[in-house]
């Protein structure tokens, strides 16, 4: 019975021991100095977490002649690493930091491991956040790359999508690069972020040798919406092969009210404005165009405006139809422009 009791003592003696809350021994983060030269120097250390803790603390303490020794740690064989020198490359900012971004978008997909990924992504939004020319115009590049993987791209989609006007110069450096593919997404963007910055970008594009440039600088600035771009719209209209993309451009600008575009009807080398008039469609505007057909009238505005759906312009089609000897026969078939369509 005695042994019995002091085994249950020890027992209870144990139990006491073990109950409460229990403790942690808190891991100290490793010492790698205060100074850019020690922090520079502790990111060649054999320790990952040394190297880790100097990116960290570089990104906090700004100074760019970190920036060729961050480039390396962005290759480091632990991605936690890397990450944190990416990181602080864009908190550095700056050409060289950017550089260093560039080139780091260039070189993460030899690596050829999902590894690689992670270092990608996290490089394409750091040129997102410190955008610059050379910023801009790699991602960009990365825009157009048909083999791009998907979370990269989702990536480069997100950052060339918060492009603000503040970033118009940059794009429009763009718009000089030796791929065609990539001067379409600068005025692809430029279009998007509208404004009269960007409209001055696109106009001097419109005049472009080159026809895939030159229209989507014209769809381009219909979407950018600035009535800077009228007299360049208007003047396009007179090529046969823009005056579909020109006068559509006219309609997305001008849809609420037209009447700044009247005046182009009293001259024989604007009057294709008819066709954004009509497409537009603006109740009011018909005395106007019906003039216009008086003064500048050809077969061809007659047969549009006889097609169009708007009963004013019909009747003066065919009254001017008479007065040349023209004899309206209908056929079936579509018009090329149709009012308020």
């Amino acid at each position: 019975m005695r042994w019995t009791a002091i085994c249950i003592a020890a027992l209870l003696v144990v139990a006491a021991c073990s109950s409460g809350t229990p403790t942690e021994t808190p891991t100290a983060r490793p010492t790698v100095g205060t100074t850019s030269t020690e922090l520079i120097a502790a990111l060649s250390d054999s320790d990952a977490e040394i190297r880790l803790a100097a990116a960290e603390r570089l990104a906090k303490v700004g100074d760019a002649t970190a920036v060729p020794a961050l480039a390396r740690a962005t290759l480091d064989d632990e991605t936690e690493v890397a990450l944190a020198a990416v990181e602080a490359l864009a908190a550095i900012g700056g050409d060289g930091a950017t550089d260093a971004l560039v080139a780091l978008t260039a070189t993460i997909p030899e690596f050829g491991h999902w590894e690689a990924e992670d270092r990608f992504v996290a490089a394409i939004e750091a040129l997102g956040r410190v955008r610059g020319a050379a910023a801009i115009g790699r991602l960009l590049e990365l825009a157009v790359d048909e083999e791009m993987r998907g979370t990269a791209w989702l990536a480069v989609d997100e950052a060339v999508e918060g492009l603000t006007a503040a970033d118009v110069p940059a794009v429009a450096a763009a718009l000089d690069h030796e791929a065609t593919a990539v001067r379409l997404e600068a005025i692809a963007c430029l279009g998007t972020i509208g404004g009269s910055d960007a409209a001055e970008a696109l106009i001097g594009q419109v005049g472009s040798s080159d026809p895939e440039i030159r229209m989507a600088a014209i769809d381009a600035l219909g979407e950018a919406g600035d009535a800077e771009a009228t007299a360049t719209l208007v003047k396009a209209l007179s090529d046969d092969d823009a005056l579909a993309a020109a006068s559509h451009a006219l309609v997305e600008i001008y849809r609420d009210d037209a009447t700044p575009l009247l005046k182009y009807l009293k001259s024989k080398g604007t009057v294709k404005v008819y066709f954004a008039l009509i497409r537009i469609g603006q109740k009011g505007t018909e005395e106007a165009l019906v003039t216009a057909l008086g003064k500048f009238g050809s077969k061809d505005m007659a047969v549009d405006y006889l097609n169009c759906g708007n009963a004013k312009l019909e009747k003066a089609a065919r009254a001017w139809a008479s007065k040349h000897g023209y004899t309206v026969i209908t056929l079936p078939g579509g018009s090329s422009v149709t009012w308020g369509g």
